[in-house]
Order: C-alpha cells, then sequence, then structure tokens
C-alpha cells in the first residue's frame, strides 16, 4: 500500500491517523486519517480494494423507497402536456413536499433562471433516477446528469429521455462533452470517492465564471475526531465538516452554508405525521383498522401520502408514533440550531461555492 502523508482534500501533513480499524466487510479493514487542518477524515485499507456495485446497494437501502415514489410522482407530472402547470407542480413538489431538502438551493438557481427566461448549462453528478433533472429538462436548461448506477440511468432515459442521461464516472465525461456550466450539483456523492479532490478539480475547473457548485454530503460537525459514525467504507471514503470546505476560501472561493436547508425532515411532512384525530384512538382501542394500517399512496394530495411506493404494514402505536416523535425531536433541535445559523447535531452539510470575481 502507498504512504499517505498528506490530506486527500487540502494536501496539509499534518494529518493524525486513527488507530481504529472500521470495516463494511468481513475480509476488508478499513482505518482513517484525520486532518488537523481542515478537519476532513479520509478512510484507507491495506488490501485489495471492494469493488462497490451500487445498483445492488440502492436495491437495498431501507430509504431508497422514498426516491421510488418521488421518481413515480415526478414523472406524472413530467408527462402532462402543459408545461407551465407540469413545472410548477414538479417544483412545488420537490421544495415543499418530498422530504428530501437536499436540492432545493439548486432547485432555486434554475427556477430564478427559469423565471427570468434565461437558460443555464447545468451538470448534475450522481443523478440517480432522474427526477430532479426532469424540473430542469422541463424548464428547458441545457441538463446534463450523469451517474455510475446503470439501473438508475436506464430508468431515467427511460422517463425523461436519452439525451439528457449518461451513465459514466465524472472523470471522462470531458472527453464526451467538453463544455462550461452553470450549475454543477451533486447530492450525497462526494464522500463515497477516494479522492473527493479529483471531483473537487473536475467541478472547478468546467464552472463558468459566475456559475456555482452546489454540493451536500453527512454532516461531520459534531462527530468526535476519532470516531467515524458514517456510513463505513467502502461505501463512504470520507467525512466533511464545514470547515473542510471553508478551506477553499483560502484559494479565492466564495462558501456558503445553506443551514436553513438542514432539516431532516420537510416541516411538510411533519405536520402530516403529527396530525392527529381522536378517531384513531377509537380505532386503536376497539376496532384493528388502523393497528395494522397499511400506506399505500404516493399521492402527495392523498391524506395518507408517507412517502412509501411499497405498501409497507407497520404497527400504528409502535412504529409510527415512535417515527413521529423521534421526527418531531430531530425538527425541533434542527430549528433551534439553524435560527442561529449553526449545523443541527446530525443530517446533512449543504453549501455552495462560487469563483470570486
Amino acid at each position: 500500500m502507498k504512504k499517505i502523508n498528506q490530506c486527500n482534500w487540502c494536501g496539509s501533513h499534518n494529518i493524525s491517523k486513527i488507530e481504529k480499524p472500521i470495516s463494511k466487510y468481513k475480509n476488508t479493514i478499513y482505518y482513517f486519517y484525520f486532518c488537523n487542518n481542515c478537519e476532513i477524515k479520509f478512510a484507507f485499507n491495506k488490501n485489495k480494494e471492494v469493488t462497490i456495485d451500487y445498483d445492488k446497494i440502492q436495491e437495498n437501502h431501507f430509504g431508497y423507497n422514498r426516491h421510488i415514489a418521488d421518481n413515480k410522482w415526478v414523472k406524472s407530472m413530467f408527462d402532462i402536456k402543459d408545461s407551465k402547470y407540469s413545472i410548477n407542480e414538479i417544483n412545488n413538489f420537490l421544495s415543499t413536499k418530498t422530504m428530501d431538502q437536499r436540492y432545493l438551493r439548486a432547485i432555486e438557481i434554475a427556477n430564478n433562471a427559469y423565471l427570468k427566461n434565461k437558460k443555464l448549462d447545468i451538470l448534475e453528478i450522481g443523478c440517480n433516477l432522474g427526477y430532479v433533472g426532469s424540473l430542469f429538462i422541463k424548464q428547458k436548461h441545457n441538463y446534463i446528469g450523469i451517474d455510475v448506477q446503470k439501473n438508475a440511468i436506464t430508468e431515467a432515459k427511460k422517463n425523461y429521455g436519452n439525451k439528457n442521461f449518461y451513465c459514466i464516472p465524472f472523470e471522462k465525461l470531458s472527453k464526451k462533452i467538453n463544455k462550461k456550466y452553470d450549475l454543477i450539483c451533486s447530492f450525497e456523492v462526494i464522500e463515497h470517492l477516494k479522492n473527493p479532490m479529483e471531483f473537487w478539480n473536475f467541478a472547478s475547473n468546467n464552472l463558468k465564471k459566475n456559475g456555482e457548485i452546489v454540493l451536500s454530503t453527512p454532516n461531520g460537525n459534531f462527530i468526535p475526531k476519532n470516531e467515524w459514525y458514517s456510513e463505513l467504507p467502502p461505501i463512504h471514503y470520507s467525512l466533511f465538516k464545514e470547515n473542510t470546505f471553508k478551506i477553499l476560501r483560502k484559494k479565492n472561493y466564495q462558501v456558503k452554508f445553506y443551514n436553513k436547508y438542514q432539516f431532516s425532515y420537510n416541516i411538510f411532512f411533519i405536520r402530516k405525521m403529527i396530525q392527529f384525530k381522536l378517531s384513531h384512538l377509537k380505532s386503536y382501542f376497539f376496532g384493528e383498522k388502523l393497528r395494522n394500517n397499511f400506506i399505500p399512496s404516493t399521492n402527495p394530495y392523498d391524506k395518507n401520502f408517507i412517502y412509501s411506493y411499497k405498501k409497507i404494514k407497520i404497527n400504528f402505536f409502535t412504529n409510527f408514533t415512535l417515527i413521529r416523535f423521534t421526527s418531531l425531536i430531530n425538527l425541533i433541535f434542527s430549528f433551534i440550531l439553524s435560527f442561529f445559523n449553526f449545523a443541527p447535531l446530525a443530517g446533512q452539510i449543504f453549501v455552495g461555492i462560487k469563483k470570486k470575481n
């Protein structure tokens, strides 16, 4: 194994090896370094790297049903011929009705341009099923979405068009399409890369003068120096803090954190979760109607819409109430911290980066 003597983000030699093995797979042991300069944590191993099949990982990921549900609903709106209505509905859905908050800054940039009849060149790295990109396509922006997941790209092409989506790593994109972009967005991708600086160099080199790079990644702000507390490698290779991105200010970049987007759960989702009627209690104590309840709807206008594509059988007063309670506590803490412009104790970092003029 090649000796590691500098940070793979800022290049500092002031790094500390954490002698605590972390592992995702039984026969592949990973360790990690902490950079005392930019505070990133990055993992490494001494063995042969494990090949990751992200299509398989997504199939088994507990939260992926939410993306499938969102994609299904967005597709139904995408197919509507009334373009203005379709754009308004998709924009409203992704901004206010989905639990997922990571896309909001990118949507805001694209929508502001759309309202001014301005077309942007947009690149999404890690576009997954393509439903966020579908909004940009509907708005007539010059959008390209790339991902290494073959199944996801196949689905995106089928739903939203062949010419906008490519199953290709970002390192090879310039050989296929050589251009610069007004907006480069990437959500929950950078932490998966062995060398995040390669990603940064690609994004910054392909950004237009007044463009913006919009990223989201798991929030490592409050995690102790010698703890990992994230998906284990080789799924996640890096864990970022706000200070990790602030280091870019020394390289002539503007760095802004969008803490108003930091809620782990959308406020509209929480409102649905805590709506509680006396009839629910009556049904629980005197009938079986809600005790073994189904949540089948993917229609956000349906009162039973809870972001589930599959019919998930739940126990109403154990599982569902626990979700309500923990979600509400999470929201309260997120709100208080965001009010003072601090990142919450968990969740994600949302950051926008521009070149200084």
